[in-house]
């Protein structure tokens, strides 16, 4: 055999150190590249990198995986929702849009606590005659759940309602869908809600909160309801834009709610404020106590004509000082971030700002930002945002702070591989989405995801991490799971020799420091695995 072929074997067999790559003849390193192309699609380079897999310890952390059964082509799924219980255990609820986009049905599939599918999924909705979305879930400590989504039937009529159904820790419905808008104006040519949201405190109480394109104007609505499923009230109003009591105030769009220990529950939604200089969306909220009296009147979370003039789609928390972490899109009036930003924010119950705005993101240009926000807390009253935006292609991002609001780590990187939460072509989507939630050390993630798409389909992916890991890479580590080993030799080839997926960020397959990716990464990270070789090298700039 020449030359190159001996040195793929020796590499891979662990005969020989192979660090002397570089200086091979260039006919040589052809060769070898070659032959390991033709090692990957018949299995072989699998079965020889898996023989000689190490013994290490790593993270509990479970790699993205999809969570949709379904693989029929043209059939699309998205707008994901994840919560946890006490133990780790967890639901993820989605939306399967079939393969005409008609009669849309939500679904829900439970997990344990290393990931594993507890059943298969279940059908929430109920109904194949009716057009379903905007799945939202919430997990009481215990294992029960709730689902919130909305309802109708399809053109010409476009009726919608916002629907509820209750589950025990099994997976079994504890009663019948039950509609939850009863008091808004029908039909909906006068009223047409959209975009439920949903939050549970200790007790089982929850409430859900949404908004109602009424014509004129639009309104925001919630409804409390007791740990038995019985509504506690009628629907009551959080913004009646025809009779405000601040005509400044309009527009009530994506609400989040969130509950603290007190029964206190925390509205916000984006809106928009009228002044001298026009109409401007704003990050706004209110606070509520447990009789749904009003603590707060309606205020910005964000200083109209500060630096962060106005902002975007906004999400709320509560920590366990019954305080409330919002998470926000704000723009940059200075012009320092010249897309817009990530911030956060947390305020009292009574409203009161406890720090100043803190900007999330780590990098200057987000390039297309999506302003979906979401926020979580852990047991430590530290907390983690995710977002979306277009920096080395469409991602998703998350960043952890902790108790005292400063930020741990870098920007992370959440989907695997990169890029793969863009539209296919370049087309656009009606709404990207993306939700998380936390249990102790562990932070799980769903989102919407296009790397197996067919006819523009989508499918929901997850994934779960050790809080830890999050905001800190390691050299070597170019699937993001919190150990080097075959995995990202596995990656590494396929990224440079068979055009695979990318590296985000590209510095953690540059384990030899030399300033770029190259086989000869391969080669030193193959000999640091096999032959007691030098670990992975930081770059001097760029890592964590």
């Amino acid at each position: 055999m020449i030359q190159g072929f001996i040195a793929c074997v020796k590499c891979f067999l662990i005969q020989e150190d192979l660090t002397g790559f570089d200086v091979l003849e260039k006919r040589d390193q052809e060769e070898f590249k070659m032959r390991i192309k033709r090692l990957i699609p018949c299995g072989i380079l699998t079965y020889l990198l898996s023989a000689y897999l190490p013994v290490s310890i790593h993270p509990i952390a479970v790699q993205d995986f999809k969570v949709n059964s379904d693989t029929a082509e043209g059939i699309a799924q998205d707008w994901p929702d994840i919560a946890f219980d006490s133990l780790g255990n967890f639901v993820i609820v989605y939306c399967d849009k079939g393969v005409d986009g008609d009669f849309r049905q939500i679904y829900f599939q439970r997990f344990d606590s290393q990931a594993n599918r507890l059943g298969v999924p279940v059908l929430v909705s109920d109904t194949t005659l009716r057009h379903n979305d905007s799945p939202a879930t919430a997990m009481h400590p215990s294992g029960r759940f709730i689902i919130t989504w909305r309802s109708g039937t399809c053109a010409p009529e476009w009726n919608h309602d916002i629907q509820v159904r209750r589950y025990d820790s099994s997976g079994n419905a504890l009663d019948l869908w039950q509609r939850v808008d009863m008091e808004r104006p029908d039909p909906d040519s006068v009223s047409w809600p959209r975009d439920p949201e949903i939050a549970i405190d200790t007790a089982g109480n929850f409430v859900i909160v949404w908004q109602a394109q009424e014509h004129p104007g639009h309104k925001g609505w919630a409804q409390l309801f007791n740990a038995f499923g019985e509504r506690v009230g009628e629907n009551f109003l959080i913004l009646d834009l025809n009779a405000s009591a601040n005509p400044l105030i309009n527009e009530f769009e994506f609400p989040r709610v969130a509950y603290n220990s007190q029964g206190y529950f925390f509205i916000c939604w984006m809106g928009a404020i009228s002044g001298p200089g026009g109409t401007k969306y704003h990050p706004l909220g209110r606070v509520y106590n447990h009789s749904r009296e009003p603590i707060t009147k309606i205020f910005p979370l964000v200083t109209p004509g500060s630096e962060w003039d106005y902002g975007g789609h906004v999400c709320v928390a509560a920590n366990s000082r019954d305080n409330f972490v919002t998470a926000f899109g704000v723009n940059d009036t200075l012009g320092t971030y010249p897309n817009n930003a990530i911030a956060v924010r947390t305020f009292d119950t009574l409203g009161n700002a406890l720090n100043e705005v803190t900007i999330v993101n780590d990098v200057i240009d987000l390039g297309d930002i999506w302003w979906t926000v979401r926020v979580a807390v852990d047991d430590l009253d530290g907390y983690v945002v995710l977002w979306s935006d277009s920096r080395d292609g469409r991602n998703l991002w998350a960043q952890r702070f902790n108790s005292e609001d400063e930020p741990q780590g870098k920007n992370y990187r959440i989907n695997v591989p990169p890029n793969s939460l863009a539209t296919p072509g370049g087309a656009g989507w009606n709404m990207l989405c993306w939700s998380l939630d936390i249990c102790k050390n562990s932070v799980g993630f769903a989102w919407m995801d296009f790397r197996n798409y067919t006819t523009y389909g989508a499918d929901v992916y997850a994934r779960v991490l050790n809080l830890d890991a999050i905001g800190h890479y390691l050299p070597g580590d170019v699937i993001l799971d919190g150990i080097v080993d075959t995995a990202d030799v596995r990656y590494l080839i396929n990224y440079l020799l068979i055009d695979g997926w990318g590296l985000v960020p590209d510095w953690t397959g540059d384990v030899n420091a030399s300033g770029e990716v190259t086989v000869s990464d391969v080669v030193y990270l193959v000999n640091y695995l096999f032959k007691g070789g030098p670990p992975p090298q930081k770059p001097i700039t760029g890592s964590e």
